[in-house]
């Protein structure tokens, strides 16, 4: 009994490490948001990097698909991280983060075409991976509050897009890559 006891807390130990490490990039996504935007944050961003800290940190830890989708999460949510900026900075709403400086139309759009660039790419792994579902919605959910972090600033309506454009573009590959694997 001893030795599985102590066997089981070594693999606990190793599965936390493991879940740290996979929420470490957050070290630095969390700096670069407040970067992209001048330090304009609104107090949401907190919570979004909490959460997104708590995700990483459970799909490390979980394992399978789940951990395998973390980085892709991460790297899908990037252009939702940055696109806001670059093209909603031109339109003058960027530089002091105001949601009231641009119509929320706009925000949506913005975010919501950075969440189908994620999503397309999301899906089309999660089809290919051992674990499609288990990938697409830890991929899909890690994406999500990535580009969150500065989106937030564009009010609900960035959140809103970028979590639309997510789901639209992830699930149609999800069930191809299904089908097609049942088929074979």
């Amino acid at each position: 009994m001893e030795v599985r006891e102590r066997a089981r807390r070594a693999y606990e130990r190793a599965q936390i490490r493991i879940g740290i490490e996979t929420a470490a990039p957050l070290i630095v996504l969390v700096p670069l948001a407040m970067v992209l935007h001048q330090g304009g944050m609104p107090s949401s961003v907190a919570p979004i990097a909490f959460a997104l800290a708590a995700i990483l940190f459970a799909s490390g830890w979980r394992g399978d698909g789940w951990r395998r989708a973390a980085p892709i999460g991460l790297l899908a949510g990037l252009p939702g991280l940055v696109i806001p900026r670059l093209v909603l900075a031109p339109l003058g709403h960027c530089p002091a983060c105001d949601p009231m400086m641009i119509d929320a139309a706009t925000c949506f759009l913005v975010c919501g075409g950075a969440g189908m660039v994620a999503g397309i790419t999301i899906g089309v792994l999660a089809a290919r991976d051992a674990s499609p579902v288990r990938f697409a919605i830890g991929a899909a959910a890690i994406a999500c509050l990535t580009a969150a972090l500065t989106c937030v600033v564009a009010g609900m309506a960035g959140i809103a897009g970028v979590a639309a454009g997510v789901a639209v573009s992830t699930a149609p590959a999800v069930m191809l890559g299904a089908r097609a694997r049942a088929s074979l």
